[in-house]
């Protein structure tokens, strides 16, 4: 249709009885063609703009779970390194406090040093939990959410304490909730998250995690007091190297990591934010197994 139209052009241009009503037919049709071909060239260039979008975001996945990878190799090279001296310590303070049960300050003491050795074998051991789950050869499962975000939440756990944060997990469901995923990808979807909020949540604030079932889907919302999301900034958060926090290191990769992830298990985030409030995070995922 393009090349009659072009071809009509050339015929009437190297005619000399041209008819004005021809002429005119002719101008509307090119008018049109070039209607056409600027849509045309739009369509390309947003197809072209959503596929280097694309290829950002998966290049940020890969660098992320390479990371990942790295951090989990490393945290578990720490915590084998760590375990053994902490159960030596652990096993004497308890020696120690069956020799000297009539020293009751000293049994205080020494039960105030094996709650915080066991609080350390815990961190020790959700550690190596972190890195068995992030070595890249982790098979989709059912995951059971509670322990898991628990799990997450006592490695976050110091830094809460640190930062004057009260972080509290709780469930509205009368049964475990439960997804079919990845557990080291669930289990860095919600370590971002903590990360994020944390970040976000000045001393003396709150983050609370909320799991709940609703219908065939399972909801978890991620709260937090902190500064708000700007409502200008809302539609751009999940875009890769997107950021308000460059000058204090941001890369704006973490955010657009757990959008990946919560795409990958067919699962949709959403987002509430009050200037100056709080913002929270809104998973919900499929429990079934189906493609």
């Amino acid at each position: 249709m393009d090349q009659n139209i072009l071809k009509k052009a050339s015929e009437l241009a190297r005619s000399a009885h041209a008819e004005p009503e021809q002429m005119v037919a002719l101008f509307s049709d090119l008018v049109d063609l070039a209607h056409r071909q600027v849509e045309e060239l739009k369509t390309a260039r947003d197809e072209r703009d959503k596929a280097d979008k694309n290829l950002k975001t998966s290049q940020a996945q890969l660098v992320q779970s390479g990371r990942m990878a790295a951090v989990g190799q490393l945290a578990a090279g720490v915590a084998h390194e760590v375990n053994n001296p902490l159960q030596i310590i652990l096993s004497r303070v308890q020696l120690l406090m069956m020799r000297n049960q009539e020293l009751e300050p000293l049994v205080k003491d020494l039960q105030l040093i094996e709650t915080n050795v066991k609080r350390i074998s815990r961190i020790i051991r959700s550690l190596l939990d972190f890195a068995r789950h992030n070595s890249g050869e982790e098979d989709w499962q059912v995951v059971e959410l509670m322990p898991l975000i628990g799990q997450t939440a006592e490695l976050m756990r110091h830094l809460m304490d640190n930062a004057g944060i009260e972080l509290t997990v709780t469930s509205e469901a009368d049964e475990s909730p439960v997804l079919y995923g990845n557990v080291g990808e669930v289990e860095q979807l919600f370590l971002n998250l903590l990360i994020n909020a944390l970040q976000a949540t000045p001393k003396n604030g709150r983050i609370d995690i909320c799991t709940q079932i609703d219908a065939d889907d399972v909801v978890v919302r991620i709260s937090d007091t902190g500064n708000g999301i700007p409502e200008e900034n809302l539609p751009r958060i999940f875009e890769p190297f997107f950021t308000t926090r460059e000058s204090q290191g941001g890369t704006g990769l973490g955010l657009a990591i757990i959008a990946g992830i919560v795409e990958k298990h067919r699962g949709r985030i959403d987002v509430e934010s009050v200037k100056g409030e709080g913002t929270t995070f809104i998973l919900t995922f499929p429990t079934d197994k189906s493609e």
